[in-house]
């Protein structure tokens, strides 16, 4: 889905250093919403302790990661492999200093509309965010058309 407020208009590689776990990145994009370019960028890992000797895993997580970064702000987001519908948002960044999200950010933000309609036109249709208010389960739901009026419901 490609709509007037948002479009590709640059793509270009970022290699990302190996770490302990596995991790591959796919092609920046760079998309227009709203008038402001936000740079994309997304991340495959795999974190895991295992095999043992039966070939077994402690744990084992596959997810992508995505960053959405304009200006000097940004937001990461997780979505797991294992459900490729639903994306997490975990936190923003604001001049190097990371934060949790609030509801008044999410309902207002650029930088967050861009991030749910590239989310939506990548099959992302369940949104949550990492909500330090909720104690129960940690993230609270929530919709893109919170957002964005226009995203797909």
């Amino acid at each position: 889905m490609v709509d007037d407020d948002w479009k590709v208009v640059k793509s270009s590689v970022q290699l990302l250093p190996q770490t302990p776990d596995e991790r591959s990145s796919f092609p920046d994009v760079m998309i227009v919403h709203a008038g402001k370019e936000v740079r994309v960028s997304r991340t495959h890992c795999i974190d895991k302790q295992g095999p043992d000797e039966s070939g077994h895993y402690l744990f084992y997580y596959e997810y992508d990661l995505y960053d959405f970064t304009s200006d000097r702000e940004s937001v990461r987001a997780k979505s797991y492999s294992d459900e490729p519908d639903e994306v997490s948002f975990l936190g923003m960044q604001r001049e190097h200093e990371h934060t949790f999200l609030t509801k008044r950010f999410i309902a207002s933000s650029p930088l967050i509309a861009a991030a749910c309609l590239y989310l939506t036109s990548s099959s992302k249709c369940r949104f949550r965010w990492l909500d330090p208010d909720n104690t129960e389960v940690g993230y609270s739901e929530m919709s893109p058309c919170e957002v964005h009026p226009d995203a797909p419901k």
